[in-house]
């Protein structure tokens, strides 16, 4: 299996905690990409319990570091 990485370096990093997780209970992250730039991309999160309920949200500014702006990223050097 060929393995790639993509170094990024994060700019700016935002979270909000809008309620209570149970303890023990399943929680669900999803991450997206809001748009990118040649240097600079946007993404956002949210993380919701097993009811949809959401727990908390963010967003995060990132920056590809030299190397790293193919989508499929650089490969790994053993």
């Amino acid at each position: 299996v060929d393995q790639s990485v993509t170094a990024i370096a994060e700019m700016d990093l935002d979270g909000r905690f809008t309620g209570q997780a149970k303890v023990g209970g399943r929680l669900l992250a999803e991450g997206k990409l809001v748009t990118a730039g040649r240097n600079v991309f946007f993404a956002r999160s949210e993380v919701r319990d097993a009811e949809g309920a959401l727990i908390a949200f963010g967003s995060s500014t990132h920056r590809y570091r030299e190397g790293s702006h193919a989508r499929e990223g650089v490969p790994v050097t053993p």
